[in-house]
């Protein structure tokens, strides 16, 4: 199975709030190290960069780098998902520079895939590594599951870890090419039109209505804008090391 990884990186500021207490320089370059970690190993992986006006140290560290002309999120949304469009591999894993990784989550995630599209309706599926804080205190839960459209979330077993069927997705997951391209238009509405749509008005309605998306119980990634209630992510944000010791390229 053939995966592009194409990660979107800018370690100057930040268009959401956090509740991390860590510089986004710090977020990125550790967050970059875990990834490098978790591919590294992982055959039929090719992984490209688009940075978007990091600092010179930063870039100095990125693998397969695409520098864009245009700055600002929307330039650099734009590119990913025109690559991803552009893919000919089996699955593209878009990834943002503040997803810190496992070093396994790479390898599960692919064997996860193995195991769950022969069971899925149709030939497409979306997974993402990170269990979502809001899944646990959304309105309604109690009352409607784990679905925004207010449908039952179903647990299913993984490789190593339980997943649940999932409505809900930042910036980071897998799918295919095709999908990306079959419903090009939602991806393309957020990434022209951010900050006045967002994820729930756009890409978050394929998988409430035709993708089904799966998210583990257990993170392999945690996204560091919120602190999980449940996982804590400390002992894995010590275990990457700030920017000079990232790795390089073979």
């Amino acid at each position: 199975m053939q995966l592009d990884i194409i990660l979107r990186t800018h370690d100057q500021g930040s268009v959401h709030g956090r509740d991390v207490p860590y510089a986004k320089k710090e977020i990125v370059q550790r967050c970059v190290n875990s990834l490098y970690t978790a591919v590294d190993g992982v055959e039929g992986v090719n992984l490209v960069t688009v940075d978007d006006h990091s600092s010179d140290e930063t870039v100095s560290m990125l693998r397969n780098l695409i520098s864009l002309q245009d700055s600002g999120n929307n330039a650099s949304l734009i590119k990913v998902f025109e690559l991803a469009a552009e893919s000919t591999a089996d699955l593209v894993y878009i990834v943002e520079d503040d997803y810190l990784h496992y070093p396994e989550a790479i390898s599960e995630m692919l064997e996860t895939w193995e195991k769950f599209i022969p069971q899925v309706q149709g030939d497409d599926m979306c997974l993402s590594l990170v269990d979502c804080p809001a899944n646990y205190h959304r309105d309604g839960y109690f009352n409607g599951g784990i679905g925004r459209d207010g449908s039952t979330g179903m647990i299913v077993g993984g490789i190593n870890r339980a997943w649940r069927s999932n409505t809900h997705t930042g910036g980071t997951f897998c799918t295919t090419p095709t999908v990306i391209n079959k419903y090009w238009g939602a991806f393309d509405d957020l990434c022209k039109n951010w900050p006045n749509v967002d994820e729930n008005k756009t890409w978050n309605k394929v998988w409430e209505q035709h993708v089904p998306l799966f998210t583990p119980l257990i993170p392999l990634a945690y996204h560091l804008s919120e602190i999980h209630p449940y996982h804590p992510h400390d002992k894995l944000w010590r275990a990457n090391k700030s920017m000079h010791t990232l790795k390089k390229a073979a």
